[in-house]
């Protein structure tokens, strides 16, 4: 496979830098904290050919596919932070929902940009993405973790068994698996396709809070749903000194979470969170 080229690498990482800082800016206050958190987890993954040369055959397969790729993971990492994940699983999240559609590969173009909506027969074809997608990265052994290669395989597993392509429910379904159909939901009802006009944020959070307990799970829904409401003036806030990054997060109006978030060991970015956001929240 050899060495990607500099030029096709600087038409991949930029995007994806720029997509991650103006989300996350948009949900936290600090711009300048936040965007030391995204790069250091992107430059790890960035390093990886092997990520970007299978990123890159998404992006030659469909742009949109791409693109919503890149708005998953991003909303993704967003969550991620509000969770208070550590930092070797929010790069786990990232790297997985990044690569969450590559079974699309397999997916005939002509069900992959058809421009109405897909028959019975074409969305059989299309369910097959999930499974082929795994099985796709572990034979080109990318050197990514499991977590991460499920979120390829669950990320259309529903809380209620309804899902493919295994009927998982509950906590049968990996957290960051949860995590990810959220996101890779939100972003498709918000995107503009040529056979559906797309939501606003607040109808999509809606849907989204209409499927809790049948497609999504609660309590990662309502703080989905809780980081992409907020106004400027209740961003969390991030304070800095030399050797400890803090972000004090208060979500008000419910009785879900008020978490601080310490980014201990600034020189090497390492996370460490103390929150009461979320007790004893374990990632399978």
């Amino acid at each position: 496979m050899g060495v990607i080229p500099i030029d096709i690498k600087f038409s991949i990482i930029p995007y994806i830098r720029n997509k991650l800082n103006t989300v996350l800016s948009n949900i936290f206050k600090d711009y300048k904290i936040i965007s030391i958190l995204s790069e250091n987890i992107v430059d790890e993954i960035l390093d990886n050919d092997l990520i970007l040369f299978t990123l890159l055959e998404l992006k030659n397969k469909d742009e949109y596919t791409y693109r919503h790729s890149v708005s998953v993971a991003t909303f993704s990492l967003a969550l991620g932070i509000s969770l208070n994940l550590n930092i070797k699983d929010l790069k786990e999240l990232f790297i997985g929902a990044l690569l969450h559609d590559i079974g699309k590969l397999f997916v005939p173009s002509s069900i992959l940009l058809k421009k109405s909506a897909l028959t019975t027969e074409e969305f059989e074809i299309m369910k097959g993405h999930s499974k082929k997608g795994y099985n796709y990265l572990i034979l080109k052994n990318l050197g990514i973790s499991n977590k991460a290669l499920r979120i390829c395989l669950e990320h259309h597993e529903r809380i209620d068994g309804t899902g493919y392509p295994n009927n998982l429910k509950r906590n049968e379904i990996g957290i960051l698996s949860k995590i990810v159909s959220i996101a890779d939901v939100y972003d498709a009802l918000t995107s503009n396709r040529s056979y559906r006009t797309p939501l606003n944020a607040d109808d999509a959070l809606n849907y989204i809070n209409l499927n809790i307990n049948s497609t999504f799970d609660e309590v990662l829904s309502k703080i989905f749903c809780k980081i992409i409401r907020l106004n400027p003036k209740d961003k969390p806030s991030i304070s800095i000194n030399p050797n400890i990054l803090e972000i004090n997060s208060q979500i008000h109006n419910t009785s879900l979470l008020k978490p601080t978030i310490k980014l201990i060991n600034n020189s090497n970015y390492k996370l460490k969170y103390t929150s009461k956001f979320v007790k004893n929240f374990n990632i399978n």
